[in-house]
């Protein structure tokens, strides 16, 4: 007889693949570029978008750090259920997607407490789709905002904004040289071809913004 496995305890579960991200705080956050990059590849599938610009921005005063792309955004259906399809992913075995094990939303609990994601895709006229998440929250929120209480506003693509990021962490490990070079080592097929443009930033007494290069090779 077959028996089928059952989690009893799904909050003890979440947090036991949240720590696992907690090992690799860098790893955890290129769940969220490589996610990006896959939202190109789907556009790119569809007939749209054809090369990936992805920008991450630091800032250490405020504990944040925010991954953006302008792809096609996820629709408000596609994200309710994402906190009901942890560990299913939509984008196994398909070829050209790079993230496939359908962990990726409890990344941000590798360095942050709080996740705020925000989409919007051309068939949401005048209004977005957000999912919250907090570490020690065992249900996400999901809403619709309208346009006008959204800072920054974008036209298409998705914004992960994580919050509740120790200075230390971004000291040790999100300063913009080291993650200048470990997204160039990471994604330095994809950069040479010209698939991706990857952009690092930060806030502080210099606001910059500088494009990710692929290693030189001695």
């Amino acid at each position: 007889m077959k028996v089928a496995y059952e989690l009893k305890n799904t909050g003890f579960v979440i947090g036991q693949i949240s720590q696992l991200y907690a090992a690799d705080p860098v790893g955890a956050l290129k769940e969220y570029v490589t996610n990006a990059i896959d939202a190109f590849s789907e556009a790119s599938l569809q007939g749209g978008k054809t090369k990936a610009c992805v920008g991450v921005v630091i800032n250490k005063e405020a504990g944040t750090i925010t991954v953006q792309d302008n792809a096609l955004g996820m629709s408000y259906d596609f994200l309710s259920e994402l906190p009901r399809s942890i560990g299913e992913s939509t984008r196994r075995g398909v070829k050209e997607m790079r993230g496939e094990k359908g962990f990726g939303m409890l990344a941000y609990c590798g360095f942050g407490r709080r996740a705020d994601v925000l989409t919007r895709t051309v068939n949401d006229n005048g209004s977005y789709s957000s999912l919250v998440m907090g570490r020690d929250e065992l249900s996400a929120d999901v809403d619709r905002l309208e346009a006008r209480v959204v800072k920054s506003a974008f036209d298409t693509g998705t914004r992960v904004s994580v919050s509740g990021v120790p200075r230390k962490t971004i000291e040790d490990y999100f300063t913009p040289k080291k993650l200048k070079h470990s997204l160039g080592e990471t994604y330095e097929p994809l950069i040479r071809s010209g698939e991706v443009e990857i952009y690092v930033g930060w806030h502080g007494k210099k606001e910059r913004l500088e494009r990710v290069e692929a290693p030189e090779h001695k």
